[in-house]
């Protein structure tokens, strides 16, 4: 759950794209900055997909993305969303097993296509 840089065009336009977007600000008088961010994109019937779940550094290991994680999933089950998924890096499974998240039983259905693939 990193910080990571990203083109501000394109989070905007993939914010503006999501089905349900969760985020956490840091309010101190009128400074207030995003500390936390989570999004899932949906056919809004059966299925979403669960992104970009991130905690800035300096908030890391408060639980903060244990809250966006339960948040999101809340939203998602209000909209009677019942198959989530999301995709993990090896260093966070297990925290997504923690929340109940389960690797495929059959297996790894997920596909990639990449831009420098032949096609």
């Amino acid at each position: 759950m990193g910080w990571s840089r990203r083109p501000l065009r394109k989070v905007r336009k993939a914010i503006e794209h999501s089905f349900v977007v969760v985020t956490m600000w840091e309010l101190r008088g009128n400074y207030r900055r995003m500390v936390g961010f989570s999004r899932a994109t949906s056919d809004r019937a059966f299925n979403a997909t669960i992104w970009d779940v991130v905690v800035h550094p300096d908030f890391q290991s408060r639980g903060l993305g244990k809250a966006l994680m339960k948040s999101i999933v809340k939203e998602l089950r209000r909209e009677d969303i019942s198959n989530i998924t999301l995709f993990a890096d090896p260093q966070v499974v297990n925290f997504y097993r923690g929340l109940g998240f389960r690797p495929d039983p059959e297996g790894i259905k997920g596909m990639f296509w990449y831009p420098d693939s032949r096609y």
